[in-house]
């Protein structure tokens, strides 16, 4: 290999780890979004059950 081709090579494998490092926390950041969502979603309803207990007991006084 010439000089170029040896540049070019080495280039193109900085590229594609890179790439491949992107993927990577692309996906990490997509599960962590997707289980914050879920924990979310759950806190929500929880919110909501005490919330409405409360309107009960609001009630029955």
């Amino acid at each position: 290999m010439n000089r170029l081709q040896t540049i070019y090579f080495l280039h193109t494998d900085v590229l594609i780890k890179f790439r491949i490092k992107l993927i990577k926390l692309q996906v990490g950041c997509q599960s962590q979004l997707q289980h914050l969502k879920q924990k979310l979603a759950v806190q929500s309803l929880w919110d909501m059950q005490q919330e409405g207990q409360l309107a009960l007991l609001h009630q029955s006084d």
